[in-house]
């Protein structure tokens, strides 16, 4: 199976206090037949000036194909920064190499890029999340980065795990706190309200990722909204907007999305409604 990594980049790329970053460290111990570097701002500031990183992978892995994604994000420490362009491209990744082992580096960034990786990690089949532990076994923060205008190749001659027998500092998480919550909600969501109204809700967000639900042969269009979430979920408000078309014996009737969705919530969570299987005129459409 063909291995390829996908790996944001951190201030302890390639090398740090003579030690493999983790992205390095990946590539020597997985052997990827591809790496695809995604930068922010800063780290593609680093790139342009000295090629650090993509130098470090050639002098390690010289067969190895090197992509290179430019994301121009300037605030890494900020969870929104990376709300639609992460995602967007591991799942591009993923969906363009189902039968290949899609590699996460979930260490090298910053903290919020780390949590988003281990997120996209749980949520591709394909995905693999791979943390790297620092030299130490514990935290970093007592080594320096490497510093701009550190050589870079005496960095790179100057590496212990170029030594034989060094070990290897990968493994991979379970991460089962992201598993169990990512399940739960695909759950609750896919199963409730369905494909169309999962569809609804990635417009409303401006989501442009991949939308994998659309596929699910367990996931009907409609949904079916049971009633044991009766009294728990809460009425819809003024804030919805646009219009929404169902079939109310008037085909061609138009109402808005507050209406139609008001309606579908009486019936399904209202004491005395009628039964899960039977949600009557209102569906989605």
């Amino acid at each position: 199976m063909d291995r390829i990594l996908f790996s944001p980049l951190g201030d302890s790329d390639p090398v740090r206090n003579c030690y493999d970053g983790a992205c390095l460290h990946i590539v020597r111990h997985y052997q990827p037949t591809q790496v695809v570097l995604f930068y922010t701002a800063e780290m593609e500031r680093k790139e342009r000036r000295d090629h650090r990183y993509t130098r470090a992978l050639k002098r390690l892995a010289p067969q190895c194909e090197v992509r290179e994604i430019f994301s121009g994000i300037e605030s890494p420490q900020q969870f929104d920064a990376f709300q639609g362009v992460l995602p967007e491209a591991v799942g591009a990744l993923a969906d363009a190499h189902p039968a290949a082992q899609i590699l996460l580096n979930l260490s090298s960034g910053t903290p919020q890029m780390k949590t988003v990786m281990a997120l996209l990690s749980v949520d591709f089949p394909n995905c693999v999340g791979v943390q790297v532990d620092t030299p130490v076994r514990g935290s970093n923060r007592s080594a320096f980065a490497a510093q701009d205008d550190e050589d870079v190749e005496a960095l790179l001659e100057n590496n212990f795990d170029e030594e034989p027998g060094a070990a290897n500092r990968c493994h991979e998480p379970a991460l089962r706190v992201f598993r169990y919550y990512a399940e739960r909600s695909r759950i609750l969501s896919l199963a409730e309200i369905g494909s169309d109204g999962m569809n609804l809700i990635a417009d409303s967000v401006h989501w442009n990722g991949v939308r994998r639900w659309n596929d699910d042969p367990d996931v009907s269009p409609e949904g079916r909204a049971p009633r044991t979430f009766m009294g728990r979920i809460d009425e819809p408000g003024e804030r919805l907007e646009d219009e929404y078309t169902g079939d109310l014996d008037h085909k061609e009737t138009t109402v808005t999305y507050q209406t139609a969705l008001k309606h579908i919530w009486r019936e399904d969570n209202i004491a005395g409604g009628r039964w899960a299987d039977d949600r009557g005129p209102w569906t989605y459409k």
